[in-house]
């Protein structure tokens, strides 16, 4: 199976896509902001589905530290 990484702080809308995401044959792990979603990366996920504006770190942030390893 593929897994994903989910980050999103829109509850509803993250809830509703990883429930869409784990129909279709997904594992998604789910994170409500970018420190969360740093802090759960790890070499088995096969990509990455970031929001852009969250708190404590922006998604654009996140990508660089997750493809750079900077924590």
């Amino acid at each position: 199976m593929k897994h994903i990484l989910l980050a999103e702080d829109d509850v509803d809308y993250a809830s509703i896509l990883k429930q869409y995401l784990e129909i279709s044959g997904f594992v998604v792990t789910w994170a409500k902001d970018g420190e969360e979603a740093l802090s759960r990366v790890d070499t088995s996920m096969d990509i990455c589905i970031l929001d852009v504006m969250m708190p404590k770190m922006d998604g654009f942030t996140l990508a660089e530290k997750i493809i750079t390893g900077n924590p």
